[in-house]
């Protein structure tokens, strides 16, 4: 005798828990770029900074050296209010920056960002800054 799909059902409810091959779901599938504009709006609602302290750090350390070899000093040291200044400073370039290089692909009818780009906003940008500072 067959049995019918409701026979099945019963008999593995009451065998297994609710491990069953029928009580398992799919799991549910985001679309394409919604898992990137969730963390964009996470990223633009913090406040918090993005690049790492550590990273910049090494990589202000790095610079100060090159710079103070040239006059003889060694062993420089930063104020941690001063690495705050130059974190937010860079980050705050760093988001200038690649506003403008957004801004420049969609003026261009391009959603990807290009070299190009991101030259063009190098070099608006330097021109920026030599006008503030002068």
């Amino acid at each position: 005798m067959a049995r019918t799909k409701a026979q099945v059902r019963q008999v593995l409810a009451k065998t297994e828990p609710a491990t069953s091959v029928l009580a398992i779901r799919k799991k549910h599938r985001k679309r394409p770029g919604t898992k990137a504009l969730q963390e964009i709006r996470r990223l633009q609602k913090s406040t918090d900074n993005i690049v790492p302290k550590a990273a910049l750090r090494r990589c202000v350390a790095e610079i100060a050296q090159d710079t103070c070899g040239q006059f003889n000093l060694s062993g420089v040291r930063f104020e941690k209010s001063a690495m705050q200044a130059i974190h937010a400073a860079a980050e705050d370039y760093i988001t200038e920056l690649m506003t403008k290089t957004v801004q420049y692909s969609i003026h261009a009818k391009r959603v990807t960002l290009m070299d190009k780009d991101l030259r063009l906003a190098l070099e608006n940008l330097k021109a920026i800054y030599k006008c503030e500072s002068a």
